[in-house]
């Protein structure tokens, strides 16, 4: 009986054997990074989305409201006291106006701005009180979104006419970029056909065009009717950081429609 001897690995062996093992080893630890990288991003993502969502929800539940009057049932709607242009030098309105933040400037119908205000009967006592003057506004790089939670007799997005708090924390989040837009928004020209020619097509009376009175001017004591939508776009990143950012849109139909006499 021939008995054999079992014969052991070479040390190049050994070396061969340990080397596919750390190649092994070295994939399955890269995946996983990978797979931790990719789920911290998202984790992350999903944080500044839920937070632009809570506050994207704050504005548009907020401006939806705009000229609202609890009286509004027993009185002509175009004397909304939450709803009034003021052309006067020192401009008074109470409707809903889309301004720059930082000039403090009205902006065209059609233009973005970075500040909106308007008002609506929050007590519902039926009268225009400091507390019904509310906004939002963002006034650049460093700063929170603010919400005017009361305002002065001013129509203004400024310090010293209404009182601004922050929305968000600037410890969590970044704002980046806050517009309003109106540019949705219709107006009728309740006053037409009135068997004159206004605009529009020229020598053409009460043409399509006339009822439009973004686009033809109303005459003096026309009745108009305006259904606004603000188009809202908010930009965001995270404050700790910053290579995680998002851009969120929202369109926001104003219940109230505004009537008023030109």
């Amino acid at each position: 009986m021939v008995i054999k001897k079992q014969a052991g690995m070479s040390l190049i062996e050994l070396m061969i054997g340990m080397l596919v093992g750390l190649f092994i080893v070295g994939g399955v630890v890269s995946v996983y990074i990978a797979v931790a990288a990719s789920s911290g991003d998202t984790l992350k993502l999903s944080r500044l989305n839920q937070e632009m969502s809570a506050i994207m929800n704050v504005m548009s539940n907020d401006i939806r409201r705009a000229g609202y009057w609890s009286d509004a049932a027993g009185s002509q709607p175009q004397e909304n006291p939450f709803a009034q242009y003021d052309t006067t030098a020192n401009d008074d309105s109470t409707a809903l106006e889309v301004r720059d933040a930082s000039a403090n400037v009205f902006i065209s119908d059609t233009a973005s701005g970075t500040c909106i205000i308007y008002s609506y009967d929050t007590d519902e006592d039926d009268s225009l009180d400091t507390d019904d003057r509310l906004g939002f506004r963002w006034q650049g790089a460093g700063n929170a979104l603010e919400m005017r939670t009361g305002g002065t007799t001013a129509d203004s997005c400024a310090d010293a006419d209404g009182t601004w708090v922050a929305v968000n924390n600037t410890n969590s989040i970044t704002v980046t970029g806050l517009t309003f837009n109106l540019a949705n928004s219709t107006c009728i020209n309740s006053s037409e056909p009135d068997s004159e020619e206004d605009g529009g097509d020229a020598g053409v009376v009460d043409d399509d065009i006339e009822y439009d009175c973004y686009t033809v001017t109303p005459d003096a004591d026309a009745a108009t009717t305006e259904i606004r939508e603000v188009t809202i776009t908010l930009q965001a990143e995270l404050a700790t950081d910053s290579l995680v950012t998002a851009s969120m849109t929202q369109t926001v139909r104003v219940r109230n429609d505004l009537v008023r006499i030109r």
